[in-house]
């Protein structure tokens, strides 16, 4: 990796380089991602709108209260340009010239934010979050190697010495779960012990490999979605330990999954929100009708104690310890109906 700072010429020199990259494809809106300072919604209008709570974070977790000093941001940048977002402290975002990666960052105390932009000179397909003693960010290159910043390389194989195509990439404790483009699922057991090159064993359910469509990750435990809709958990030593059933004993089929820790949030095709959780507040503060049904959800997102979501009604909320509306810069509450739908994505 190099840095904008660094040398411009031999910056220019290496960006023309990307241009012969192939494109990723642009992110699909409407989105909401859930990180621990922020909240963040890609809109219909083109616009990527930020609500940056690092006060109401703190004093909540930390000091047993809850403050309203929330900011909320747009964000300058061009939709078009953004194939994944994900985020905790820090924003990441992967341009669609799968070479670019931007960040931002809070400046404590204030309602103004760092952006930094860093360059690979590799094609680069998929970015996650690890933890170690902090936060890192690590690259899924189209070459199928895994880059840790710009420390460590490792090259996932098969038992047969195959080079692993991968489309996901997951933290699980020490563990990398890795999400074969064939669907399969691989596991690297502990990744800190300074190999460049790891045999990868292949994930089980019954005794037999198994396809799934979603993988993730939280505590020690494994999840994954088949293409049913079915979801399953594996333990920490990745062995299959059950499937999500209903009160009668009956898979619950989701469409889309979420989760943090030890909290789990599922979507049926229908829209209707299911709730596998720790922190029952997050199943009691979600917001209801009249009637006192739930509303229907379009898409979600959680991290510590909080989720983000887009309602039936358009309204992106944030709810956990307590229920809001999640606002653009002006301090009006976020609606996916309100304003102009564009084709194309514009800047704030």
């Amino acid at each position: 990796m190099i840095n904008r700072k660094e040398n411009k010429q031999l910056f220019r020199r290496r960006l023309k380089m990307s241009a012969a990259a192939y494109k990723l494809s642009a992110i699909e809106v409407p989105a909401v991602f859930a990180g621990t300072f922020y909240t963040v919604a890609v809109m219909p209008n083109g616009k990527v709108y930020l609500d940056y709570h690092y006060d109401d974070y703190h004093e909540s977790r930390f000091a047993g209260g809850c403050s309203n000093n929330v900011y909320y941001k747009c964000l300058d940048i061009d939709i078009s340009e953004i194939a994944q977002i994900v985020c905790d402290f820090t924003i990441y975002i992967l341009k669609t010239d799968g070479r670019t990666v931007v960040e931002w960052n809070p400046i404590i105390g204030t309602n103004e934010l760092i952006k930094t932009e860093t360059y690979y000179t590799f094609d680069v397909i998929y970015i996650n979050i690890y933890i170690a003693s902090v936060s890192h960010l690590f690259a899924l290159s189209a070459d199928g190697n895994i880059h840790f910043d710009d420390r460590t390389i490792i090259k996932p194989i098969t038992e047969d010495g195959d080079l692993i195509k991968a489309s996901k990439v997951v933290q699980q404790i020490d563990d990398l779960i890795i999400h074969g483009e064939d669907g399969y699922c691989y596991y690297i057991v502990d990744m800190w012990n300074e190999r460049s090159t790891y045999t990868c064993n292949i994930l089980l359910k019954d005794g037999k490999p198994i396809k799934l469509s979603y993988v993730g990750s939280k505590t020690g435990t494994m999840v994954g979605m088949e293409d049913d809709g079915i979801i399953h958990l594996w333990n920490a030593d990745q062995e299959y330990s059950s499937t999500i059933t209903d009160s009668n004993g009956d898979p619950i089929k989701m469409s889309k999954i979420c989760l943090f820790n030890d909290d789990i949030i599922g979507i049926t095709d229908k829209g209707d929100i299911h709730f596998m959780v720790e922190n029952e507040y997050l199943k009691d503060n979600f917001p209801k009708k009249e009637d006192g049904e739930r509303y229907k959800i379009m898409c979600a997102d959680i991290t510590n104690g909080k989720a983000v979501g887009i309602i039936e009604n358009g309204d992106v909320i944030i709810w956990g310890d307590r229920l809001r509306k999640m606002k653009d810069e002006n301090g009006d509450p976020l609606n996916i109906f309100s304003g102009r739908a564009i084709k194309s994505a514009r800047k704030c």
